[in-house]
This record gives C-alpha cells, sequence and structure tokens, in this order.
C-alpha cells in the first residue's frame, strides 16, 4: 500500500469510501474542495485501488470549518494544518499506514510555517489520536478537538 496526492479523478472513489467508512455525511463537492484549496490531500492505494484518504488544509487554531459546508477560501493568517478527514476502509486498518501519512502533512505544514496540526476526533477515536501524539483542545460540535504540536 502506499499513498499519493488525490487528483480530481480520485474524488469519486474517495467519496465511495466516506460512504462506506462515516455515518457523517459529506458532499463529493466537499471532498473536491478542500482538493483544491491546498496540497494536503492523499489517497491511500492498494493494488491501483482507493482504499483510504486523508484530507488536510491550513486553518485556524480551536476552530473547524462545518461539516458539509464549502469554505470557499482558506482563511487568512492561517496558525495550525487542520486534518478534515482520515478514513480507511476497515481491512485495510492497521498496517501502520496513518504514521507515514502523518510525517508528510507535518512537513507540508512546516513548508508553510505552520507548527501545529489540528483534527476533530469522532467515534471515540481520541484513543487512536493520542497515539499519534495529539491532545485534547477545546470541545467540538461533534467530537473532541485536538492538536499536535510539530
Amino acid at each position: 500500500m502506499e499513498w499519493r496526492p488525490m487528483t480530481p479523478k480520485d474524488i469519486p472513489c474517495v467519496y465511495s469510501v466516506s460512504l462506506l467508512v462515516h455515518s457523517l455525511y459529506e458532499d463529493p463537492e466537499i471532498f473536491q474542495e478542500r482538493r483544491s484549496l491546498s496540497r494536503g490531500s492523499y489517497v491511500l492505494l492498494h493494488e491501483d485501488l482507493v482504499v483510504g484518504y486523508l484530507i488536510s488544509h491550513p486553518y485556524r487554531r480551536n476552530t473547524y470549518p462545518p461539516l458539509n459546508t464549502l469554505i470557499y477560501k482558506i482563511p487568512d493568517a492561517p496558525d495550525t494544518w487542520y486534518i478534515h478527514d482520515l478514513a480507511i476502509l476497515p481491512e485495510f486498518r492497521g498496517r501502520g499506514m496513518v504514521r507515514p501519512i502523518l510525517a508528510e502533512v507535518k512537513a507540508l505544514a512546516l513548508i508553510h510555517g505552520i507548527n501545529e496540526l489540528s483534527l476533530v476526533s469522532i467515534y471515540g477515536k481520541e484513543v487512536f489520536w493520542r497515539k499519534m501524539g495529539f491532545r485534547l483542545g477545546t470541545g467540538a460540535k461533534y467530537g473532541m478537538l485536538m492538536n499536535l504540536i510539530i
């Protein structure tokens, strides 16, 4: 398995993975917009099939974009690199594929002068994200806001 940058052609597959993994719905346009706003979107491939994805972009600390809502642009003076979504099909989890893509996202954030990653942890995955180095931040509507200083 390997990660590569997401392209517009990947959006239908990313959307399909999201429907299989998440109960919180987002339109395909959301994935396309986030991908187009920054270089921080990737797909996980297994034998040329998309089996997971990560979408991330610069944003503002202690805030998060509402689900299924276009944001149109990156906010002025972003100070965190926000992981909008990470999804991997269940049969491909547990193979150590999250740490390599987090390292890629950390490097991308640092190139842009941002030394923090943030995300909203849902589905009770706070323990997983703590293992990845994240710590609890302020509350969020759908889960726990977590941060990682890099």
